[in-house]
């Protein structure tokens, strides 16, 4: 019998291709605007072997056996990176829906932010959005993770401006970063000022806010960390009726504003 045309591989773990799966053209263009181009347009179009890079093999063929028989997916803990990454590059909307679904519905406080970052690199907006409301609405779970403490500079500085996180106090969130900093203070020091921009010193009691300016590791720090202390401390000097018009005008002033829960 004659064997349908052409084979797909994908490179293994040691660069070599792997053995491949079998298609037919026609099949695998009706089913993904990447195999439409690439069977239409371009040099694979009568090529009897087609090897698509990027992909692990597994990953490849478990989305031509789902084109042909989409109840033959399984999505486990082990695959589901893989198989949505493939499937975001060869364009199978289903499989990158099914693989975006499990994803979500595995979301928990030691994952949240690197799904989200997942999601962010593969486009797939609905589970970064449900994997960042998880990140809010279970913040102090999330910042005890190894993720949290692997996180860039830049990206933490953007979770801690989120109105949105859910905290008892700003207190947990300057302990955070403090947590974040001496995870490798010989690299993270430099960023504790532009990390402390985003946390609302404003609104620790002033005792506390007092406290810990005295304390290490804010006592020693340079000079805008020190000059952010001073901003919280005035605000605490402001009568109370100047308080609202102050909180107005400095987002560090204002209190975090998470979203209610549904009724």
């Amino acid at each position: 019998m004659r064997r349908p045309s052409p084979r797909l591989r994908a490179p293994g773990e040691d660069g070599a291709p792997s053995e491949g799966v079998w298609a037919h053209r026609a099949v695998l263009a009706a089913s993904s605007p990447y195999f439409r181009a690439m069977f239409t347009q371009f040099d694979e179009r009568t090529q009897p072997t087609v090897t698509i890079q990027n992909v692990e093999p597994h990953a490849l063929q478990a989305i031509v056996e789902y084109i042909y028989n989409p109840d033959s997916l399984v999505i486990t803990e082990d695959n589901v990176q893989s198989v949505l990454s493939a499937a975001s590059l060869v364009q199978v909307a289903g499989v990158r829906s099914a693989c975006a679904r499990s994803l979500a519905a595995a979301v928990a406080p030691d994952n949240a932010l690197g799904i989200r970052a997942f999601a962010d690199l593969h486009a797939c907006s609905d589970l970064a959005l449900c994997a960042a409301r998880y990140v809010h609405r279970h913040f102090v779970e999330v910042l005890e993770t190894e993720e949290f403490l692997a996180l860039a500079p830049e990206t933490l500085a953007q979770l801690l401006d989120s109105d949105r996180i859910m905290v008892p106090n700003e207190e947990v969130v300057l302990d955070a970063v403090i947590r974040w900093m001496q995870h490798n203070p010989d690299e993270r020091q430099q960023h504790l000022g532009a990390l402390l921009e985003h946390v609302r010193l404003p609104l620790l009691a002033q005792d506390v806010l007092v406290a810990r300016a005295a304390a290490e590791p804010l006592a020693s720090a340079g000079l805008r960390v020190k000059d952010l202390v001073i901003e919280a401390l005035s605000f605490h000097l402001l009568r109370p009726e100047r308080r609202a018009a102050a909180a107005a005008a400095s987002a560090r002033a204002r209190p975090r504003q998470p979203p209610r829960a549904p009724k």
